[in-house]
Order: structure tokens, then C-alpha cells, then sequence
């Protein structure tokens, strides 16, 4: 029902103005309480301060084709969950963690950070992990 072939990047766009000038599916008629909302949630490994994105028709090893909500964490999870709602559990995922080789979080007081990034400091950004391990 869409032509978008996805949210590749944070707020839409390269300006990050969170607009989509090109929707064409969704409208206040279809856009209402009895109609829209949610149609899933996940527990994942620790905060997504990342953005998650979304990519439609991947064809997702065991699983066919599948519209796709990356989503990346501060504990250096990668997740891939089915964006419709039809598994409730990751179609995949991978940590970036190995202790054997120094790979681990950096906890947050190790940088001083108090506020909004806690307890631990991992994956910040969605796109790098995205182009390198999914395509």
C-alpha cells in the first residue's frame, strides 16, 4: 500500500525537518483512533537512542520478504523486527559485544555523561551498522 521504500535516515530527510513531502497513504481519514496505532512492541538488550529505520520488501533469510524496523541499542545490539507486527520475537539479531577482544560498552561515567545516556554507552547512530551488516 506504499511507495516509500523507507526511512533511511533520521527525521526523513538530510535536512532532519521529520517531513515526508511525498506520503501518499496515509490522510486524516485513515489516520484515526479506530483505525491506526500501534501494532507491536519489543523488548530489546538496553536504550535505543539511535533511530530506528524502517525498510520495506526485504527478503529476510527464512523469513521472505519482510517490511523491516531496524532498531540499534546502547548495550551494542543490532535488531531486525518484523514491522508489521507478525513475529514477536527479532527476525535477527546480533551484539557487537566481545569482551575477548576489549569490545564493550563504556560506561556512563566513564565520560560524564548524567543525563540522558545511561547506564551504559554503545551504538549512537543506526546507518553505519545498517549499510555495512544488512546490505
Amino acid at each position: 500500500i506504499t511507495t516509500n521504500a523507507g526511512v533511511f535516515t533520521h527525521r526523513n530527510d538530510n535536512a532532519r525537518t521529520g517531513q515526508n513531502l511525498t506520503e501518499t497513504v496515509l490522510t486524516l481519514q485513515n489516520v484515526n483512533s479506530s483505525s491506526f496505532g500501534k501494532l507491536a512492541s519489543y523488548a530489546i538488550d538496553g536504550i535505543a537512542h539511535a533511530s530506528p529505520l524502517y525498510v520495506a520488501k526485504v527478503n529476510v533469510a527464512g523469513f521472505g520478504i519482510r517490511n523491516v524496523v531496524y532498531v540499534a541499542t546502547e548495550h551494542n545490539g543490532l535488531y531486525a523486527f518484523d514491522a508489521d507486527g507478525r513475529n514477536a520475537t527479532p527476525l535477527w539479531y546480533r551484539s557487537f559485544i566481545d569482551p575477548s577482544a576489549g569490545i564493550t560498552t563504556v560506561p556512563d561515567d566513564d565520560v560524564m555523561e548524567f543525563f540522558d545516556i545511561t547506564p551504559e554507552i554503545g551504538i549512537l547512530s543506526s546507518m553505519s551498522l545498517i549499510e555495512r551488516y544488512c546490505w
